[in-house]
């Protein structure tokens, strides 16, 4: 779920070991349109092994944490201007936002996750907010 105008983290599980990595992408995208992506390569998405979560000074959801020691956790931290692009529509089908995660390896290998789906809720003060 993302609601527009706030701050959520998305967490993603790559089954690849963070020293094997080289860039990762998250791709946001509404009605065929991409709203935006971030990258590893600038900083935007925080890649963490998956035995540094304990010394990571962040709070995983629990089902990630039943990952393997060789996975990677891809954690991204949205903003509310990121969340204004997503579009809510009176027609539900509309409000749905397409996510995919592609890696690049360090021996130049090319991954892609398959399709996530997420709904997209509207709130009521429309508008990015100070604090």
């Amino acid at each position: 779920m993302i609601t527009r105008y706030t701050t959520p983290y998305h967490y993603f599980i790559l089954p690849i070991k963070r020293d094997l990595i080289q860039t990762v992408y998250i791709t946001y995208s509404q009605n065929g349109t991409v709203l935006f992506e971030k990258s590893s390569a600038n900083g935007q998405i925080d890649l963490i092994g998956a035995s540094e979560v304990n010394n990571a000074e962040i709070s995983i959801e629990e089902e990630l944490i039943q990952s393997t020691s060789t996975d990677t956790f891809a954690i991204i931290h949205l903003s509310q201007e990121d969340t204004f692009q997503f579009q809510h529509y009176p027609a539900e089908e509309k409000n749905i936002t397409l996510i995919q995660v592609r890696v690049i390896s360090t021996d130049g290998g090319s991954y892609v996750s398959r399709v996530i789906r997420d709904r997209i809720y509207g709130t009521l003060k429309e508008e990015v907010i100070d604090g």
